[in-house]
């Protein structure tokens, strides 16, 4: 994968060291798949609100045009996320640790 350094290979991870550092670079798309309860207590800036909850649905609002960084609380619903694109032909990464690593 070319577009960012992943870190891990069975499902493609991301650190959130780099999505900070190019955050507003317009590389790739940044997705939550928390709750909208978790969503209504913060969420990083750029991101598209996807609930695992109701994937199916709210995944489908995610462009095939640009790679996709998914993140969630503290990574592990992510690579669900992840994994799903990724079986749909997605340039996807899930992002390590998740929001609860993000600004440290």
């Amino acid at each position: 994968m070319s577009w960012a350094p992943i870190t891990s290979s069975e499902v493609p991870e991301i650190t959130t060291a780099w999505v900070q550092e190019n955050l507003h670079s317009d590389k790739f798309q940044l997705v939550d798949c928390r709750e909208p309860n978790e969503w209504s207590s913060g969420y990083i800036e750029t991101a598209l609100s996807c609930p695992l909850s109701s994937w199916a649905q709210s995944s489908a609002k995610i462009s095939k045009d640009k790679p996709v960084v998914v993140y969630c609380h503290s990574g592990i619903r992510s690579l669900s996320a992840t994994a799903d694109l990724l079986s749909k032909g997605y340039q996807v990464a899930s992002m390590t640790g998740g929001i609860s690593f993000f600004n440290r």
